[in-house]
């Protein structure tokens, strides 16, 4: 059974900022990923469930989650 993300509590205004992030044309498709992780972490997806989407490995959701939880959207890429 695949473990929870580590819980994210997101306040309106780090939501609608992660949001803009995802939303961002300019962006490279990479630098959304985090962001997105971190919006469905809050939506209480798992790390392997939001690893499978992204196309990428839990051990990196994790390490995202865990900075995000320490800096917030700061941190973030």
């Amino acid at each position: 059974m695949s473990r929870k993300a580590k819980e994210i509590m997101l306040e309106p205004e780090q939501r609608a900022e992660l949001e803009r992030l995802v939303r961002t044309h300019t962006a490279p498709n990479v630098l959304q990923k985090e962001p997105k992780s971190f919006l469905w972490g809050a939506e209480g997806q798992t790390n392997t469930e939001i690893a499978n989407r992204l196309r990428t490995r839990v051990a990196r959701i994790c390490k995202w989650r865990t900075r995000f939880v320490k800096e917030g959207v700061e941190g973030s890429a």
